[in-house]
């Protein structure tokens, strides 16, 4: 049982404070909590009852898992200062191989593909989480930790992760980047972003249940020069949306028509 398992959590950012504070909540034991930043190592320590620790040599021996939730350059680093430790040491990247843990003894990952914020409390009921260790004898403990949180479970290798990695980034990254360009042009012509708010509910309706090649609209996939010369016309003043815009009609002009 994972309750009487004692989990050490390395970082205090948003994953670390989302995993930290659900894995308390079901019942597992946060022993300790170390960040590089003392105030967020003590605000989190207290909320999930640990110890604020401030060096990686105060944790415990008995520890059984050390889960490293730091940014990605930062986690070799982290890692090589656990060699000597005989719990199994997890990342929660997704873009970071697994081997980069190698030098621990015992090692893998634990990934959770949600997007999180410090401030805003994650559900993970319906979160898909991603494993991977050394040696198949660890892989039960990873599906019993997460199983506290999930039954979404799945286990994946390094190079397909960084895969699902790179389309999260491509599905989710580069268009909120997106909309925060249609919000700097709506603002700048007397709107809000709220006006596109029933139009994108209607779209993500509509993307859950089709296949997003079969929901593809707009001037690009029609091959309407006209409205596309008058959009790049008016984005005269935005050199840098102009070039997305090219650059995102010219991939759709790509996919077969519907």
């Amino acid at each position: 049982m994972t309750d009487s398992i004692s989990i050490a959590i390395v970082g205090a950012g948003n994953v670390a404070t989302n995993l930290a504070i659900s894995l308390f909540e079901v019942g597992v034991n946060i022993c300790c909590v170390y960040s590089r930043n003392a105030e967020n190592t003590r605000v989190l320590a207290k909320k999930v009852n640990a110890s604020a620790i401030s060096s990686l040599a105060e944790i415990n021996q008995d520890v059984a898992v050390i889960v490293i939730a730091v940014s990605d350059d930062e986690i070799g680093h982290v890692a090589h200062q656990l060699h000597g430790h005989s719990a199994l040491v997890v990342h929660c990247s997704g873009s970071v191989d697994m081997e980069v843990l190698t030098g621990c003894k015992n090692y893998g990952v634990l990934y959770p593909f949600v997007v999180m914020r410090k401030a805003v409390r994650t559900d993970f009921s319906n979160v898909d989480f991603f494993i991977e260790a050394n040696g198949e004898v660890h892989l039960p403990l990873l599906n019993t930790l997460a199983g506290k949180l999930t039954t979404n479970i799945k286990t994946l290798n390094s190079k397909a992760r960084l895969a699902l990695h790179i389309s999260g980034v491509f599905a989710n990254n580069f268009v909120n980047l997106q909309f925060i360009i249609a919000q700097q042009l709506l603002n700048e012509n007397g709107m809000d972003f709220d006006v596109l708010r029933p139009m994108l509910s209607n779209y993500f309706q509509l993307l859950l249940q089709s296949n997003p090649a079969e929901i593809q609209t707009g001037p690009a996939i029609r091959h309407d020069d006209r409205v596309i010369q008058k959009h790049l016309e008016l984005l005269a003043g935005h050199s840098d949306f102009k070039e997305v815009y090219r650059l995102l009609t010219a991939q759709i002009q790509k996919l077969p028509q519907q």
